[in-house]
């Protein structure tokens, strides 16, 4: 993308996101600055302004929301969500996890999957 945005459009982030999810790769600030033309700061900057939270914290409930999705709709090993949601390693996933949800991957999967899912 080679234009300088003024204004940071929510959907671009999400478009943003969902790369990187197909990607398995976390979301990175730095990343999407340089794919904007931007620098982090000015990008988080103008996203705060625009939401009332950081870009990072943005990310980071996005991948909690990826993953809580993959928790209940599939049968993936709590590894493999880890890497498809974007954190990486188990270990991150789980600490970012029961940090958000105040429950470990799989006991919220536990308490919310779905007979027959």
């Amino acid at each position: 993308m080679s234009r300088k945005p003024t204004q940071i459009d929510p959907q671009e982030v999400d478009a943003y996101v969902a790369r990187c999810r197909a990607q398995a790769t976390a979301p990175r600030v730095s990343e999407f600055a340089d794919e904007l033309g931007i620098s982090r700061v000015t990008l988080n900057h103008r996203f705060q302004e625009k939401t009332g939270r950081s870009l990072s914290e943005y990310f980071a409930a996005q991948r909690v929301m990826a993953a809580t999705a993959l928790l209940v709709e599939s049968d993936l090993r709590t590894e493999d969500v880890a890497v498809k949601a974007g954190f990486g390693t188990p270990r991150n996933f789980h600490r970012a996890f029961a940090r958000r949800l105040g429950v470990s991957p799989g006991r919220y999967r536990t308490m919310n999957k779905m007979p027959g899912n």
